[in-house]
């Protein structure tokens, strides 16, 4: 026997709609699971698609490298974003972690690391856990783990845009795994602020998994703090929430 989960449970709708998409492909439901997969799949290449086609037309001409740190001070030169003409740099290491709550009833935390080991790619990983007070004293939690390879095709000193692909990781009651995309673009319009948009799309069967975050940052030497909005979805479920964070350059 399943429990039912209060209406205002967020997460206790996540594991009904697993519940109900894993119960309909046992029983009636005339696709089976390897067409579930493949109209996935196709979902995720179409977006993939628009967004090539999208960042690669207006190519750079010229290669920059990686600033020491966001803003960093080059021997005199105008201070730069994220990359530089004026710098030597080709790796870099930067850590995320925050918190976010959507009205104190779903909180939780974020850990990002990205390890770029060029200018033009990125290795990140991401870490979220989240959890909901419910009624009678229980608590419902939730981890997402994500790994993509980026390509950072827009660098400028101002703009990095970049796309990229990999795994997510869903842990309700038990463990999700499926194909990822990513893309996302840092703006770094004056100093010492920045603003950055990413997200991460996926699918589980066929419900659709995101994570979308809108940042401010106001950055110091070797590291930042940021405040912005967070929309975690999975299956049609959003939660909504503000965040607060601090970053580290390596």
């Amino acid at each position: 026997m399943t429990f039912s989960y209060a209406q205002d449970s967020k997460i206790g709708e996540m594991k009904d709609a697993i519940d109900a998409e894993r119960g309909g492909s046992l029983s009636d439901n005339s696709f089976s699971s390897s067409d579930s997969n493949s109209e996935a799949l196709s979902s995720i290449l179409n977006v993939f698609l628009d967004g090539f086609v999208f960042l690669f037309f207006g190519l750079n001409e010229s290669e920059p490298t990686l600033n020491e740190f966001p803003y960093a001070i080059n021997e005199g030169y105008m201070d730069d974003g994220k990359y530089t003409f004026m710098g030597y740099k080709n790796t870099s290491l930067e850590t995320n972690i925050h918190f976010f709550s959507e009205g104190w009833q779903v909180n939780g935390g974020v850990l990002e690391t990205i390890f770029h080991f060029s200018p033009s790619f990125s290795l990140e990983g991401n870490y979220l856990f989240m959890y909901e007070q419910v009624v009678e004293g229980k608590v419902e939690k939730l981890h997402w783990t994500a790994f993509n390879l980026s390509y950072h095709r827009v660098r400028s000193e101002v703009v990095d845009g970049w796309w990229g692909m990999g795994v997510s990781h869903l842990v309700i009651d038990e463990g999700h795994t499926s194909l990822m995309l990513n893309m996302g673009v840092d703006v770094f319009p004056f100093k010492p602020v920045s603003f950055g948009v990413q997200g991460h799309w996926s699918w589980i069967d066929t419900l659709p998994l995101s994570n979308i975050q809108i940042k401010v940052k106001y950055h110091y030497d070797k590291g930042a703090v940021y405040t912005g909005y967070q929309r975690f979805a999975f299956a049609k479920v959003p939660i909504h929430s503000w965040m607060l964070g601090l970053g580290l350059y390596i």
